[in-house]
């Protein structure tokens, strides 16, 4: 079996690595919230002002103080302007999205804001998708010989049977046919740079997941019901990005797939508004930024287990 010291020393890391992006993903879902809480308690905010900058700029309207009031009832017909601007160019699907409890009273504003966690949506099942995409790197660089089917560019050889044929790291440019003063774990790393891409450009959701689990040999139960959530918000994102959150026949067909195997257990899933839309309610996207903290923690609670014993991944 090989034995080479970079390999061994990131063996070494993999668990404060594993760690350290864990935290560093849950920050980045975290920023998203403060985001939408953000802009929600400002256009809240810039309600009040304009509601009762109005009735003060009318009641204050003095000989003395009028200059005074007549620019502050223009800075505020200013901000109702750029709020109709803005909602204006929002499609007309998201006023469709009734949102009951919010308590705005100004359309434009309750627009706004529907269609910003839109927006934070795609970006955070963006950063779930790259946490995947980090840890299946990290998972691979530790423990190359999970490539266990890939075929070496130069030799017929699987990946980690190759590996095993090596008796010294200076062999290695000799079996490539490369110069000596090639850099090896630049090599090794392109090897798993291009696994890594074929999962994640050419798998779905589930085909993604399904390899994560073989690489950290967790059990399918671990997270099966997770596996079908982050599908269908997968499959969701896709919508918005690509279709303007239409959902075609495809995707009705893969949710019912999604919905079969979830054998009853209950999923965070809102019907389409009307027709085909896949807009959703704010309890929808509040939930989906738990869900996608949740699936980091449980995941690093595994790893914690597994690279915390003497077994090997």
């Amino acid at each position: 079996m090989y034995n080479f010291e970079f390999i061994a020393t990131r063996k070494n890391s993999l668990l404060n690595d594993i760690k350290g992006l864990c935290d560093n993903r849950i920050s980045n879902i975290q920023s998203i919230v403060y985001c939408y809480s953000f802009v929600r308690n400002s256009l809240k905010n810039i309600e009040c002002q304009i509601e009762l900058g109005y009735k003060e700029s009318i009641s204050n309207c003095s000989d003395d103080n009028q200059v005074k009031e007549f620019i502050n009832l223009f800075n505020l017909t200013e901000i109702q302007g750029n709020l109709n601007l803005a909602s204006g160019g929002i499609p007309e699907d998201f006023r469709k999205i009734e949102n009951r409890h919010l308590d705005f009273k100004n359309e434009g504003s309750k627009i706004i804001f529907t269609y910003m966690y839109h927006q934070f949506f795609l970006s955070m099942i963006s950063i779930l998708d790259d946490f995947f995409a980090q840890l299946i790197t990290l998972i691979l660089k530790a423990y190359p010989e999970k490539i266990a089917k890939k075929q070496i560019k130069l030799s017929p050889l699987e990946f980690n049977t190759f590996l095993n044929k090596l008796q010294r790291i200076t062999d290695l440019p000799q079996q490539l046919g490369l110069p000596q003063e090639k850099d090896i774990i630049d090599w090794f790393d392109k090897q798993i740079y291009d696994v890594v891409t074929d999962i994640m450009k050419n798998k779905n959701a589930l085909e993604q997941l399904d390899k994560l689990e073989d690489y950290l040999q967790a059990e399918k139960k671990l997270l099966r019901l997770y596996k079908l959530q982050y599908y269908e918000m997968y499959l969701r994102r896709n919508a918005g990005i690509h279709s303007s959150w239409m959902g075609e026949k495809e995707y009705q067909q893969k949710f019912k797939e999604i919905k079969k195997r979830a054998n009853g257990d209950k999923l965070l899933f809102e019907e389409p508004i009307y027709d085909n839309f896949l807009g959703f309610s704010e309890r929808y996207f509040y939930n989906s930024c738990i869900f996608c903290q949740n699936i980091i923690i449980l995941i690093e609670k595994h790893c914690e287990q597994k690279f915390n014993t003497a077994e090997q991944l």
